[in-house]
Formats: structure tokens, sequence, C-alpha cells
């Protein structure tokens, strides 16, 4: 049976179908799902940068079944679905067209806007349509003065309208050094994506007839990746509405939050920040002298004795508590059981001395999720939620073996 190829497929000839009557050529099983080839097909195949159309199947007895995705397969589109139909079926499908437009205003507004920096001498080396957020990849970071120029002249080419239009031109002419390594170019369609006199790229996805359609693009912020390159971040199409209102309610919860109007935000943020510097060097301070407290305290322990040292939460704070303890027990004649653990969240815990693995039996026995391990002189393990009376527990159980062990 006959199938459209990949660069000559329904969606391609004519981006605004929604609907197609056509039928199964190929059903092959792939793990738990079932991929179907047709005759023809307005589900764009992932590809170009573009994600996936997802559809309605219906059958000549009105039952329905979703496509979830579709793919390439060198000059094949198959179809992903949850259940075989046979060869020569006949299905009707019905296109999500809100998803398939946003992926033509973001598209086509890629396409623009990587035109605008190819005339600042900025070639684009690849981009992403993410969600919300799409990026272009430039060959290095763009200045403040070249975006807002790009962003002036995008806005002007999407005010004027352009008209834009595919071209197939013959094998021997077509642009063939972006093609995918696995289109045959011979036997295929190449596509040529023609924004007026402004642009023209090859291109298998799907797109807008005029810039108008895209409706607005706005360049955002800057990442910078390997070497010199820099993605620049923008949105298009009703995205923009869609962003812009995300983060008025963003800023209107850190209004309410911070108690500030939203022009204040930044230097109430400020301010916090260099509150939160000062307590946390007060508490270093603080954690450091409750250290010196628990150090003078285990000079006392005798030979062969425990020293039990809990702290209620699993901060830096406490970890570097129980480290700075740990590194004084070294050698020591006693044995230590740290735990830092918030009874609600877990934490850690830590056994060193001449009976570590004695004493991590007794931490077995009042925590008996702790996960852990050790040999010789050193145990430690990790603790999930635990009742608060499990440290207290742990005290008897310790007092009860060490007092076995001094007796032996």
């Amino acid at each position: 049976m006959s199938y459209s190829i990949v660069g000559a497929l329904a969606c391609q000839k004519d981006s605004y179908r929604t609907t197609l009557d056509s039928h199964v050529v190929e059903c092959r099983k792939n793990g738990k799902h079932y991929e179907l080839l047709l005759h023809d097909t307005i589900v764009f195949p992932e590809g170009g940068g573009q994600p996936s159309d997802i559809a309605e199947l219906k059958l000549a007895d009105g039952k329905s079944i979703s496509i979830t995705e579709c793919k390439r397969e060198k000059l094949k589109a198959y179809h992903s679905v949850n259940e075989p139909l046979d060869p020569h079926t006949p299905i009707s499908i019905s296109l999500d067209w809100q998803r398939r437009y946003d992926h033509m205003q973001q598209h086509t507004g890629q396409h623009l806007v990587s035109a605008i920096f190819d005339q600042l001498n900025l070639p684009t080396l690849s981009w992403n349509m993410g969600d919300p957020l799409c990026y272009i990849e430039l060959p290095r970071k763009v200045t403040d003065d070249e975006v807002a120029l790009a962003q002036q002249r995008i806005d002007n080419a999407i005010s004027q309208a352009i008209a834009i239009s595919v071209e197939t031109p013959e094998h021997d002419a077509a642009p063939t050094s972006k093609l995918p390594d696995d289109y045959d170019a011979e036997k295929g369609v190449v596509r040529v994506i023609k924004i007026g006199d402004l642009d023209a790229n090859p291109c298998c996805g799907t797109h807008l007839k005029s810039t108008h359609e895209i409706g607005s693009i706005v360049l955002l912020h800057q990442t910078a990746v390997r070497g010199t390159n820099s993605r620049l971040h923008f949105v298009a199409g009703r995205r923009v509405a869609k962003y812009l209102s995300s983060l008025n309610q963003l800023a209107r919860t850190l209004n309410t939050r911070l108690s500030c109007q939203q022009v204040d935000i930044v230097d109430k943020v400020d301010a916090l920040q260099l509150k939160l510097k000062d307590t946390t060097r007060a508490a270093k301070i603080y954690s450091s002298l409750a250290a010196q407290i628990e150090l003078e305290r285990m000079k006392d322990v005798e030979p062969g004795d425990f020293f039990l040292i809990f702290r209620p939460d699993s901060s830096a704070f406490a970890s570097e508590y129980i480290q700075t303890a740990m590194t004084a027990a070294k050698d020591s004649e006693f044995t230590l059981v740290a735990i830092a653990a918030d009874p609600d969240t877990g934490g850690s815990v830590t056994c060193v001395g001449p009976n570590a693995i004695e004493a991590a039996e007794c931490v077995k026995a009042a925590f008996p999720a702790v996960k852990g391990g050790g040999k010789g002189s050193r145990w430690q393990g990790k603790l999930a939620k635990f009742p608060k009376g499990s440290v207290d527990e742990l005290l008897s159980t310790l007092e009860s073996k060490f007092s076995q062990l001094s007796l032996a």
C-alpha cells in the first residue's frame, strides 16, 4: 500500500488542516504501544526542533483512539497508539489545533528571530522549543544594544505582515546540508520556508502564513553554555500573554509574602539576605560555643563508656557540630554516638570508637528503619522519620549495653 512520505505529508502541505480521512498501512508493536503508518496524516512527526502533534483517531464505529506521539523514521511517520489496528482500517483524524497553532507560532517565531540575528552576523547554531520559553543558541553573548535592535526589527517584521511561503526545489537545487543524516533527500522532499525576502531556510516543520500571526515575540535573558556560546531565550505568540500573567501572579504572591509593593521587592529581598547573613554568622558562633561545651564534657567520659550527642535537625550547622565532636573523639577510648536528625524528616547517625559496632546495634534497636553499615571503630547510618521518644530509648539501650560491656 502506498503512503505519503515525510516532506509531503498533508500537515506539511497545509499546516491549517485539522481533520483528515485516511487508512492504516502498517501496524507494529513497540513495547506497550503500537505504531501506525497511515496512508497520509495531518499529525506532524517530531523534527526540526518542533515537538510532535497529538490527535484523536476515530474509527468507523465511532470509537476514539488517542495518538499520543508521532515520530519520523527515515521517510515514514509512525503514530503511537495504545491498541493495534489492522491494515486497510479506515480512520478519521482530528488534530489538537491549540497545540499545533502554538507550535507554529513558536517555530515561525524562531525563524524570524534567527533571520534578524543573521543580519547582525550572529548565526543560529541550534534552537529549542521549550514550554513556556524557547531559545536560540548563538556563537557569543549578545549585547544589550544588539538585543534592543533585534527586538525593534522583530516588532517591525511582525507589524509588516510579511507573507510566509513554502518552496520545494528540485533535488539538484535543494539545500541538503542541514537535513538529518537518515533523511534520503533523493527520495524525499526538501522544503524551504521563506519569510518574504527576509529569510529562506530548509525546514520540515509547520508554519504560519504571515508574520502578523505570530502576534508578538519578546526577547528575554541569556544563559552561557559551552565555550563562548550563549542561549538567548524568547517567548512568542499567545504564550506572551500567558507568561506575563504568570509573572504578574508571581509578583503579587511576593508582594503578599514580603509585605511590600512590587517596586520594593528587590530592596526587601536584599534586606532579607543581609539579615540571613547576620543570622547565619550568629548561628555559627553559637553552634561553635555549644560544640566546645560538648568537648569539655567529653573529657570526663571514662574509657570503655559511651557519649551521646543529639542535634534535632540535619542542617549544615548540625553536621559541622557533629563533625567537630567526631574529630575530637578520634582515637579516644570511649565510643561516641552522634545523631543529627529531625524527627519529621530524618538525618544521619554515626558511631565512632572501640565499641562502635555494639553501639550501632543499640541504634538499630531504637530506630528500626535505620539504614547503614560499618566495621571496626566506625559505623554510619541514615535515619528516616522517627518517634520523638526514640532518642530516650536509645539512651536507655546504650546505658544497658555499656554496663554489660564494662562487666565483661
